[in-house]
């Protein structure tokens, strides 16, 4: 039954019992890098579309025939995976010009005929009428890739049941996170990221009915509850965090700050908060419409310009969700989220006195994690 998915389970290896069904079924895999994916294009194609992590790697040894050892460990480990002959399941997988560090897993999967259709999409660092035409003509251009290579075509109502059934997703997710915000002792923020890699790891309709079972209980449970000072829902009396940052799908590193007292009530993550931020358009050209919510969410760092967008967006979360302190997580060796990090402290710590903690780590939560625990109760015991 559905009410029976692990979430927590889900988080491991992308390589899971409902992809082994899927394929039994005689049906096509496509894996996608970044939020800024289309999805619903994927699904409308047929496929069971899901997000690709690095979860369940032990080395980097073949990546690093291809890779330098100043590439983020994220890219590294998956890259191995797919080079082991690990994730063979994938007829297709889906790269964006996320950052030159996953610009470069195109190459090889390309050059070294990994996978059977490797995709490129060239999402555009601006927006705008411009960015939307370009980005509309790529689209366009995988749609008839996937035809080609999956036997199907794709009508604009097969796209139309697509975007729904993902909005359906997006729209669970924003109950969820309402919830860690209001009930943090009731659905914690690794219980929301547990639910946001979930929702990329198995069908998408499988999936919404297990959330919606999962918070209509934990609603039902709620019910009348005493609350807390402030009107927010009974539960840790801990400091409030917010969590920013780039590639995060390890629920057990938001469990560091979750067992040293601390709540999660808020995020800016591409595997969490980013996927569902904007809903797509479910009336009038459906390609459009998935264009502008890949280009509508909430801009990373490699849309340089939308710098003010994303700080706005944090302080916008910081008040609504009463935020005691922001704590930024990055990737060793992510440029892009390094120079991130130093204009961040100069709006938030400097400019505004929000305390902030900056912490950079590898892939693998395990790497590290006592000098981050370490790190992580000195900063909640100044926070008083």
């Amino acid at each position: 039954m559905s009410n029976d998915l692990d979430f927590r389970a889900l988080t491991g290896g992308i390589d899971n019992p409902f992809v082994a069904d899927w394929k039994k079924e005689g049906r096509p895999v496509a894996g996608y890098f970044c939020s800024h994916a289309p999805e619903e294009l994927l699904t409308a194609a047929g496929a069971l579309a899901i997000r690709m992590r690095g979860s369940g790697s032990e080395s980097t040894a073949r990546a690093d025939a291809f890779l330098g050892s100043v590439n983020c460990s994220f890219v590294r480990h998956t890259l191995d995976r797919l080079l082991a002959g690990d994730l063979e399941f994938l007829d297709a997988v889906v790269v964006t010009n996320s950052c030159d560090h996953i610009r470069r897993i195109y190459d090889i999967l390309h050059t070294k005929n990994v996978v059977p259709l490797p995709l490129y999409l060239d999402v555009p660092h601006v927006r705008g009428e411009d960015a939307l035409g370009r980005l509309v003509a790529q689209l366009e251009a995988m749609k008839t890739a996937l035809e080609g290579a999956f036997g199907v075509s794709i009508s604009n109502e097969d796209l139309r049941e697509a975007i729904a059934l993902h909005n359906r997703t997006r729209r669970l997710l924003a109950r969820a996170a309402e919830l860690r915000s209001s009930r943090p002792d009731r659905l914690s923020g690794s219980d929301l990221l547990a639910f946001a890699v979930a929702s990329a790891s198995v069908p998408r309709a499988l999936f919404n009915e297990a959330l919606e079972e999962r918070l209509d209980a934990i609603e039902r449970s709620s019910a009348g509850a005493e609350t807390a000072p402030g009107g927010n829902g009974a539960g840790p009396q801990g400091p409030r965090l917010m969590l920013v940052g780039g590639i995060l799908d390890d629920p057990s590193y938001v469990e560091v700050f979750e067992d040293l007292g601390a709540s999660i009530v808020a995020d800016a993550l591409c595997c969490c908060s980013k996927t569902f931020s904007v809903l797509a358009d479910e009336d009038g050209d459906p390609l459009e419409a998935i264009a502008r919510r890949l280009l509508d969410h909430v801009p990373c760092p490699r849309m340089v310009a939308d710098y003010q967008t994303r700080l706005d967006d944090i302080l916008s979360a910081v008040e609504r969700h009463r935020v005691d302190a922001v704590v930024c997580e990055r990737l060793k060796f992510c440029d892009l989220w390094a120079g991130e990090t130093k204009m961040l402290a100069r709006s938030l710590r400097e400019e505004r006195g929000i305390p902030l903690l900056v912490l950079e780590r590898e892939y693998l939560t395990q790497s590290g994690i006592g000098q981050m625990r370490t790190r992580v109760q000195a900063f909640l015991e100044s926070l008083g």
